[in-house]
């Protein structure tokens, strides 16, 4: 069997397999309740994450597992830092440092003897503040050489969703580089790191309620971070894995960085095509410019109907000229009744007096790449781009 013949082979049986799990969950729904997740009653955000991670790596945590939870993390991730005697491990939420900053999560052993920190985010788009980074590292050197120890017995990981860099801002790239060859700072994200730790906790735990807590916050953060569709699709492509089948699926992903970019060409050809058939149809000229992928249209000075990949995913709106608008107005451009009139639930800034995000999570998920593919998001700008230009000449005046 050929490569090809692999590759079809392969992507049936995935199909095959996705189309019986989503048969048999449609026939079994009131057993199995797959959409039931007692994390949809917790309030989530950064501060809750923070505060169930550090839960589970608390040695005497309500949780009565022990260091189970905090073994397997050490094991894993900080291998050069020893713990004798782990009922002498704190955890500290929002620890503050000298400069009155908090660390998310920070362990700290016989009174910061020694101790690993987690600046934890859980959001692509958060900011770093200036210099944390830097501040949190300088922190946790002074306080465990204030010990009089071994001033290598500190370590902080940067947690965040995967695909997020390390700010500059956050921390000199140079020092950054310096720190993880030391073995002080290392990044680690939800996908690769956490959600697989997790599966080991689950594996590890020997209460039943326990391991439910676990099993429902893993199944949050895949929904977060994977998409929902994430476990039912690691599981079948679990089952069939095997020599061929694995050598198949790795071939597959290291193509997809190639498939994306070639999506995102023709979608400009689409673009293209779409500007030169209203063209024709309103005989007026509309032109479209692939490098910010934005149409220019008439009635409307230095301000565009635009799509841009941002906050992980696309959003499309109507946008103005930065140099134009953006630096003489700092505050959100609202136009009041924009909204009803194109019949959109939109957001602004400062220079998009309407956006959307259309698309989330375009890296996890099919629907924007399938919908570019099938020509759908074409005719979805179509339908937008008309919206504007039948928009009211007030409207038009003030955009």
């Amino acid at each position: 069997m050929d490569r090809n013949q692999q590759l079809n082979a392969f992507f049936e049986q995935v199909r095959l397999g996705m189309k019986f799990a989503k048969e048999y969950e449609g026939k079994h729904k009131n057993l199995l309740a797959k959409n039931f997740n007692t994390m949809d009653f917790v309030r989530w955000d950064e501060n809750k994450v923070s505060e169930i991670i550090g839960f589970l790596l608390n040695p005497k945590g309500g949780h009565d597992q022990g260091s189970v939870y905090l073994d397997l993390f050490l094991r894993q991730f900080v291998p050069s830092i020893r713990l004798t005697d782990k009922e002498e491990v704190a955890v500290i939420l929002e620890d503050r440092t000298f400069e009155d900053r908090r660390i998310d999560i920070v362990l700290s052993y016989r009174n910061y003897q020694k101790v690993i920190g987690i600046e934890n985010k859980i959001n692509l788009k958060t900011k770093d503040q200036e210099n944390q980074v830097t501040d949190y590292m300088c922190f946790l050197e002074e306080i465990v050489k204030d010990k009089h120890v071994d001033e290598n017995n500190y370590m902080l990981f940067y947690l965040t969703p995967k695909g997020r860099e390390l700010s500059e801002d956050s921390v000199n790239k140079e020092k950054a580089q310096q720190w993880k060859e030391e073995g002080k700072l290392a990044c680690i994200n939800y996908e690769d790191h956490i959600i697989p730790f997790l599966e080991d906790c689950i594996k590890e735990t020997s209460n039943e309620r326990v391991r439910y807590f676990i099993t429902d916050f893993r199944k949050q953060l895949i929904e977060n971070y994977m998409g929902k569709e994430g476990i039912d699709q690691s599981m079948i492509i679990n089952q069939l894995a095997n020599t061929e089948n694995i050598e198949v699926a790795f071939a597959i992903q290291n193509t997809l960085p190639h498939f994306k970019q070639e999506v995102k060409e023709r979608l400009n050809v689409q673009m293209q095509e779409l500007a030169e058939e209203l063209t024709e149809i309103l005989k007026q000229e509309i032109r479209y410019v692939k490098e910010h992928h934005h149409f220019e249209l008439p009635e409307l000075n230095k301000t565009y109907v635009k799509y841009s990949y941002e906050y992980g995913g696309v959003i499309y709106g109507v946008v103005k000229q930065y140099d134009y608008f953006a630096n003489e107005n700092s505050e959100k451009m609202i136009i009041e009744g924009l909204s009803k009139a194109l019949g959109i639930k939109f957001k602004t800034s400062p220079w998009w007096p309407c956006y959307v995000l259309e698309y989330e999570d375009i890296e996890k998920t099919a629907k924007f790449w399938v919908d570019v593919q099938s020509g759908k998001f074409k005719e979805f700008m179509k339908e937008f781009i008309y919206k504007v230009l039948k928009l009211d000449s007030l409207y038009l005046a003030q955009l």
